[in-house]
């Protein structure tokens, strides 16, 4: 893949919430992946480009039921951590890294790849407007989740390659030690949860 060293600037639009959800946030009891930022953001590739960036309230997005994404799980994600500094700055590390291995994963599925411009570029500007969601480095960081899929709407029975492509990153609040639901933490020992639980094992000479 060639790459230049001088990137283009993206545009990127701003839907900024009105009111924010970070009062209602207690960092020292989140649960991984239960509190996520105001902001997120999206962009869309159709008819051979990517549109501009879109930051926008966080929340749902519409997916038709027969996109390739979910009938036959053409999608890729990505995941880094922003972190504060000492003096209260929104540190990222490696992000451009991030960037390419996303265009790796994409071109195995042949998905159009998200260029390097759009995704750093969009990382910026989104860590800078949800920066104060970022925990103290001693208590947590923010954990930010890239999702590239094909919405490309098929024929149930016709898989090919991607035409139309969504990006959506969501940004979660993460602790410094991991939490866990308590209703989820233990399992019935007793149980079987899975078919193979419950078959007698495989000897070597059962093989041959």
């Amino acid at each position: 893949m060639h790459r230049t060293n001088q990137m283009e600037t993206v545009p990127i639009r701003i839907d900024r919430v009105v009111n924010s959800r970070l009062q209602e946030v207690d960092f020292a009891t989140v649960v991984f992946g239960s509190v996520f930022s105001d902001h997120m953001f999206t962009a869309e590739f159709q008819d051979g480009r990517w549109s501009e960036g879109l930051i926008r309230p966080y929340g749902p997005i519409p997916l038709a039921p027969n996109i390739s994404a979910l009938q036959y799980g053409v999608s890729v994600f990505e995941g880094m951590k922003a972190h504060q500094s000492a003096d209260g700055r929104p540190l990222l590390f490696r992000a451009r890294e991030n960037a390419r291995r996303l265009q790796r994963s994409a071109a195995r599925l042949a998905m159009p790849a998200v260029p390097e411009s759009l995704f750093l570029d969009g990382l910026r500007e989104l860590v800078r407007l949800d920066q104060a969601w970022i925990p103290p480095a001693e208590m947590g960081a923010l954990y930010i989740r890239p999702i590239d899929t094909s919405s490309s709407s098929l024929p149930l029975l016709l898989a090919h390659i991607s035409r139309r492509r969504s990006t959506c990153w969501s940004v979660s609040v993460t602790c410094a030690r991991f939490r866990e639901e308590p209703a989820t933490q233990n399992l019935p020992a007793t149980t079987p949860l899975r078919s193979w639980q419950t078959r007698k094992p495989v000897t070597p000479d059962a093989t041959r």
